[in-house]
């Protein structure tokens, strides 16, 4: 009998790729206005904390594989998956003349392992990396682990947020560090974070400072008439370097982390999680999704923004939802059969090449006697 996979961190998952469908709804649908410091202005500037999700699902995979093998077939499954909906998305765009034809584009959309979406093109490379990044660990104990761990957070994440001088920063530095923040949670246990009081109590602790900063730069901008100032109000929380948004995602991390919850509903809809990211924000979808359908430029200054927000987050994750489960439904056997015979190629491959460079030794090794 198969064992039901526990669903607080699918849930966890789902309220990560929420965070980010919010954080799009900002970042590609709203421009900043210059009509003063607005009720609205200021909640697009609270609401703007979904990178952080990136951090969670780094965690989430630190915590998880350490203790396991990398399948190469989900790689391929992956990449089958970011064909999918990039080339389809294109043809359909192009074809019905949703969006003005570029062809520069439309080659890009048919090799999305090189210029698709840039998390899943990081996570394939971490995902490669892993078993290099384990055995690492693995050689090492843990002090020298917590050690490396904070030399990290200092260079990529404390002195950053602090100067705004990111040392040559880039997502292979935090996805390797929050990868190993998991990774050591996994194998360590850290007995005050698997208290959830404590949990909540540091995340509102961090959230409140957090929306004060913003209130206190706003504050600052207006008084120096500083338009740059107001706009990047929310640092804190929009870069993903930040200490404090690193901060916020290790506690919401370990909340999860200590709660028990079991539903099969959940882990179905958590299972989409990867299609409705790559649907969302294709770059063809990504400006009509957020400027012409139902454009959030045209609530900025309404009553109704809040609920427009919400609403439309609310409405995009569940038509990407039913989208995905729709292609599963349809592909998932074929997509599976594709993987099976990709992979079973590449060995075929890699043992080819291992006999060639057998052989070439053996004729060396002959060739010196």
């Amino acid at each position: 009998m198969v064992k039901e996979k526990k669903s607080n961190f699918e849930l966890l998952r789902i309220i990560a790729i929420l965070m980010i469908i919010m954080h799009h709804y900002f970042a590609h649908g709203l421009t900043q206005v210059d009509n003063g410091i607005t009720f609205n202005l200021i909640l697009s500037k609270i609401l703007n904390f979904g990178k952080l999700s990136n951090h969670i699902f780094i965690l989430l995979t630190g915590y998880f594989m350490i203790k396991s093998k990398i399948n190469y077939k989900k790689i391929i499954a992956l990449v089958l998956e970011m064909s999918f909906y990039s080339i389809t998305i294109s043809c359909i765009f192009y074809g019905f003349h949703i969006v003005e034809f570029n062809a520069k584009l439309f080659i890009e959309s048919f090799f999305p392992i090189i210029w698709g979406n840039w998390f899943v093109v990081y996570y394939i490379i971490l995902y490669l990396l892993i078993p290099y990044i384990n055995l690492f660990i693995e050689k090492i104990d843990k002090n020298q682990l917590k050690k490396l761990i904070i030399i990290l957070i200092l260079l990529y994440c404390i002195i950053p947020t602090f100067t705004n001088n990111a040392w040559g920063l880039t997502a292979h530095n935090f996805f390797v560090l929050d990868y190993l923040i998991g990774a050591y949670f996994r194998l360590y246990p850290i007995n005050r974070l698997n208290d959830n009081k404590f949990n909540i109590k540091m995340l509102l602790i961090v959230s409140i400072l957090s929306i004060l900063s913003i209130f206190s730069l706003m504050f600052i901008g207006k008084l120096f008439n500083i338009s740059k100032i107001i706009k990047h109000s929310n640092y804190f929380l929009a870069n993903n370097y930040s200490i404090v948004g690193l901060s916020i995602a290790i506690f919401i991390f370990s909340i999860f982390k200590n709660i028990n919850i079991n539903s099969k509903t959940i882990n179905y809809i958590s299972s989409s999680v990867l299609g409705i990211y790559l649907i969302h924000d294709n770059k063809l979808i990504r400006p009509w999704l957020w400027r012409i359908i139902w454009p959030n430029m045209d609530y900025i200054n309404s009553n109704l923004f809040i609920l427009h927000v919400f609403a439309k987050v609310l409405f995009v994750f569940l038509v990407c939802l039913i989208i995905d489960k729709i292609r599963r439904l349809l592909l998932n056997r074929v997509e599976d059969k594709l993987s099976d015979k990709i992979f079973n190629l590449l060995l075929k491959v890699k043992n080819i090449f291992n006999m060639w460079k057998n052989k070439t030794k053996k004729n060396q090794y002959e060739y010196n006697k």
